[in-house]
């Protein structure tokens, strides 16, 4: 609340010209009992048309141009003017009427703007046009027909207005704000389901990686018993062999060295020697079986595995990229369809949208209504 206005302020409003906003100087008095300087008002009138008058201060209009002389307000300004001098000459008092009177006359020479084509103060404001005006625009041609109010009045008017739209504007302000916190709210939510997803997502493919290393090692450890069977069958048939080829090197080397004997010494023990030659006293050879053996059978079967693992793989491969196609095509249908969903055929963990033209799955059952054509097994609406 603006504080009550002194005596010295009152003092000093009332001896000063409104025009010239100095203390009257020859004050006169018009037909509507406004006072203003001789000079300010003849001169305010020179400038304006003849007929039609006007206060430059209440705009009551006069048809004549007459204004009298106002001695006792002449008198009350000499009056202030000497108590100013006073007041000044004191350096006790200097806070008192004088240095208020010429303070106040200053700030409101200071705090007015002049009329860049008269030199007035700016008083009045021009309804129509919408700028501040001096008392000579209001007179002239340009402005005389226009509604004028005083310039602070028009200030608070317009303060009222911007007040207003200031108003809507922090309203508006507001609603964005809350519009971004849902928008974020909305966000976060859709980020923890896209999250949920991937997990979930990883979590089956981690299940179905466990299952194939399951089924590689074993057939890993498989592959490397029969390995392990090979190389203990060929290790034992080399070593036979090898024992045989011993004793073949041995007899060979016996029967040459025999062969090179004088004929009388060559002849002696030759039955045995013959009989050691002859096919059935030879060590027996290691038979090689053409009919498949069992680790043979091993192996066949173990090949069967592998063809029916990789046709079951490939089949699942296939399923997958089958049904993706299908889940794409349901979706690109989906954007270009136009579907309203029925909120009351909605699994209680569905949560449709305001629009009714999206769902996402909630994180606990909802209150809802027990309608009849409600899905409660499964999560699925119609639309």
């Amino acid at each position: 609340m603006a504080a009550a206005e002194s005596p010295l302020e009152t003092l000093q409003r009332e001896i000063t010209c409104s025009i010239c906003l100095s203390y009257f100087k020859e004050p006169v008095s018009i037909d509507c009992g406004h006072n203003f300087c001789q000079s300010c008002i003849t001169q305010c009138w020179g400038r304006a048309d003849e007929e039609n008058t006007s206060c430059p201060q209440c705009r009551r209009w006069s048809r004549k141009r007459s204004f009298r002389p106002n001695r006792e307000l002449g008198n009350v300004v000499e009056v202030a003017k000497r108590l100013r001098l006073e007041a000044s000459s004191s350096a006790s008092t200097s806070s008192s009427f004088a240095a208020a009177a010429a303070s106040s006359s200053a700030s409101s020479q200071a705090g007015q703007r002049l009329c860049q084509k008269h030199q007035e103060p700016l008083k009045l404001f021009c309804e129509k046009d919408e700028m501040p005006v001096c008392v000579i625009c209001r007179e002239s041609r340009a402005h005389k027909a226009h509604p004028m109010l005083p310039i602070e009045e028009a200030a608070q008017d317009y303060k009222k207005q911007i007040s207003t739209h200031v108003k809507a504007l922090k309203e508006r302000r507001e609603k964005l704000k809350e519009s971004k916190e849902d928008l974020e709210c909305r966000s976060q939510a859709d980020q923890d389901d896209v999250h949920i997803e991937k997990q979930k997502v990883e979590a089956e493919f981690n299940k179905i990686h466990e299952f194939l290393e399951k089924i590689e090692r074993f057939l890993i450890i498989m592959l490397k018993k029969y390995d392990k069977e090979i190389v203990q069958k060929r290790d034992g048939a080399a070593k036979k062999l090898s024992e045989e080829i011993d004793s073949l090197d041995a007899l060979i080397t016996e029967v040459e060295d025999k062969c090179q004997q004088p004929a009388s010494e060559f002849l002696q023990d030759i039955r045995s020697i013959l009989s050691r030659c002859k096919d059935g006293q030879l060590p027996r050879l290691v038979e090689v079986s053409s009919s498949p053996t069992e680790l043979e059978k091993k192996l066949g079967h173990f090949s069967l595995k592998n063809t029916v693992i990789k046709e079951a793989l490939e089949k699942c491969r296939e399923t997958m990229l089958s049904e993706l196609a299908k889940a794409r095509s349901i979706e690109t249908a989906a954007k270009k369809a136009s579907i309203t969903l029925d909120p009351k055929t909605a699994h209680p963990l569905l949560v449709v949208s305001e629009d009714k033209k999206s769902v996402k799955r909630g994180e606990m059952v909802q209150p809802l209504p027990n309608n009849p054509e409600r899905f409660e097994a499964t999560l699925i609406l119609l639309g």
